[in-house]
C-alpha cells in the first residue's frame, strides 16, 4: 500500500502533517501519467494526460493475495530502447555536474543521472551512448567512449 508506506517513511524522517487523501490523489494521476489502461486508450482526454506512458517505466501487475486482487507497480531497470537520443543527451549536457569527461557509471548511478530517471542499466546507457556518437546529427559534440584506467568514459569536445 503506498499511502502506508509514504506515512511510515514521514513518521521516520520526521512528524509532519500528513494528508492521506492527499497522497492517494497524487499517486492516482502519477499512475494516470505512466500505466496506461484501457479506459485511457478509450477516452482522448487521458489519452493526453498518459504522455508519459510511451516510456514504459513503470510497470502494473495484478496478483492475488489472501483472496484478493492487488495491483503492484515496479520501476524495473531495462536498456530504455524508447528514450528519444535527444532527450538522453539533453540529460547529459544540462547536468552541470558533469564536465567534458564523464565516467558512465556515474551516468547510470548518479542522483539526477540518466540511468536513475530513466531506470536504464549499463548496458542500455552504452548502447544509447554509442547510438548518439554514431549518430551524424550530434557530430558537433564529438563524443567517444574510452576506457581511462580500466574505467568507461564518455569524452566530449563540446559540452555547450
Amino acid at each position: 500500500n503506498f499511502v502506508a508506506f509514504v506515512k511510515r517513511r514521514a513518521e521516520e524522517a520526521h512528524p509532519v502533517q500528513f494528508n492521506e487523501n492527499t497522497i492517494s490523489t497524487d499517486f492516482d494521476v502519477l499512475t494516470k501519467m505512466y500505466i496506461r489502461t484501457n479506459e485511457q486508450s478509450k477516452d482522448r482526454e487521458d489519452t493526453f494526460s498518459g504522455l508519459l506512458t510511451e516510456l514504459g517505466l513503470i510497470q502494473a501487475e495484478t496478483r492475488r493475495v489472501n483472496d484478493k486482487l492487488v495491483t503492484f507497480y515496479s520501476i524495473p531497470s531495462d536498456d530504455r530502447n524508447s528514450i528519444p537520443q535527444e532527450i538522453f543527451l539533453y540529460c547529459i549536457l544540462s547536468d552541470d555536474s558533469y564536465d567534458k569527461s564523464i565516467n558512465v557509471s556515474s551516468i547510470e548511478q548518479s542522483k539526477n543521472s540518466p540511468g536513475a530517471i530513466f531506470a536504464m542499466g549499463r548496458a542500455g546507457i552504452v548502447t544509447k551512448l554509442e547510438s548518439i556518437i554514431a549518430d551524424k546529427s550530434f557530430k558537433r559534440f564529438s563524443g567517444t567512449l574510452n576506457y581511462q584506467a580500466g574505467i568507461r568514459e564518455l569524452q566530449l569536445q563540446k559540452k555547450a
